[in-house]
């Protein structure tokens, strides 16, 4: 059986490493929830995504376009059409521009840029995830794109304005969410709420231990309110244990 966990183990040079990986994520119309879907990793040379073994198992669970079979590993030597087609073109005018709003310059790779704008696409409720990764200064990094943003008062979207790199951050249960009492907000470090960590990533900080939280890029007002903050956590991460659960296992 593939799982997280073999995966997090897995020795540098491997096929698949969870640290090369994206959660896939899609979110409900009606209900505005996330659902995990499966696993986007860049090999060595070219792409895999395979489905979370739960999703394989039930068959109302809508398949993503261009994998149709559940229970097979799909392998390519380029990026999927379904993702390529969210990574910004060479060619677009405004290139510049939108790299400078995710934090990024010219020089930036495919990965880099599905990790930063999360894949999203106007009118779309795909979501891709940067899985931890491991930091050289010890730990394991995860960042995200803040969730809810809009959500929040017109007072609490600008607390974001005055947000820069590496200022600190608070990640703060909320068990009087009626939407979902497992909810976890993110906040400055005055305490204003300004999102949410991702539903899909809740599995993930329920075993983890210490963990730090700061600002990884902050855009300003008028900036589509799902790229106004991107968070960055620091701690232990993406040891076996953290992602030994069946909701993590993969088709094989």
């Amino acid at each position: 059986m593939t799982t997280l966990a073999t995966l997090a183990l897995s020795d540098e040079g491997t096929v698949l490493d969870v640290a090369r990986s994206f959660l896939v994520t899609r979110q409900d119309r009606s209900s505005r929830s996330y659902s995990r879907l499966g696993v986007l990793s860049a090999l060595r040379e070219g792409w895999a995504f395979r489905y979370f073994r739960e999703v394989e198992r039930d068959p109302a669970t809508p398949r993503l376009p261009g994998f149709p079979d559940a229970s097979i590993v799909a392998e390519s030597p380029f990026l999927f059409p379904l993702f390529a087609q969210r990574v910004i073109s060479s060619r677009r005018p405004d290139r510049a521009e939108v790299l400078d709003s995710l934090g990024l310059d010219e020089a930036a790779t495919t990965f880099e840029i599905l990790a930063r704008n999360g894949g999203r696409r106007q009118g779309d409720t795909i979501e891709l995830i940067q899985l931890p990764t491991p930091h050289p200064d010890g730990g394991d990094v995860l960042e995200f794109l803040a969730h809810g943003v809009r959500y929040r008062s017109v007072e609490e979207q600008r607390a974001i304005d005055g947000l820069s790199a590496g200022d600190e951050l608070q990640i703060v249960p909320e068990p009087c969410n009626q939407a979902d009492p497992e909810a976890r907000l993110v906040s400055t470090k005055e305490g204003t709420g300004v999102g949410w960590v991702p539903g899909p990533l809740l599995p993930l900080l329920e075993r983890a231990g210490s963990v730090s939280a700061g600002v990884a890029h902050a855009n300003p007002s008028g900036t589509n309110p799902h790229l106004r903050l991107l968070v960055r956590l620091r701690g232990e991460l993406i040891s076996a244990a953290h992602f030994d659960d069946s909701r993590w296992d993969l088709v094989a």
